[in-house]
């Protein structure tokens, strides 16, 4: 029995950052994008993840602040690493 939990728990364990790992890539790509659209440099921003949500393709929302002090939110449909669509907020 404990070993059945302790094997459950690793294996929850290991999903949830491989899921982390996932949406942290989507999310840089998704932050590059809102720069490129935008037309500022991407070399000199700080983005965060808003919301992530997995359905076949990586589904974020990305909040990114220029050196400027402008803010753009984005979502972003990624898959592979590729922005497949990307919609800009406020």
């Amino acid at each position: 029995m404990k070993k059945t939990a302790m094997v459950a728990f690793a294996a929850a364990l290991f999903a949830s950052s491989a899921m982390a790992a996932e949406f942290a890539e989507a999310k840089s790509a998704c932050a590059a994008a809102i720069a490129e659209k935008a037309g500022k440099p991407a070399d000199a921003l700080q983005s965060k993840l808003v919301k992530g949500r997995q359905r076949g393709a990586a589904l974020v929302t990305v909040e990114v602040e220029f050196a400027d002090g402008a803010k753009v939110t984005g979502d972003c449909k990624v898959r592979r690493g590729v922005v497949e669509e990307l919609t800009l907020g406020a």
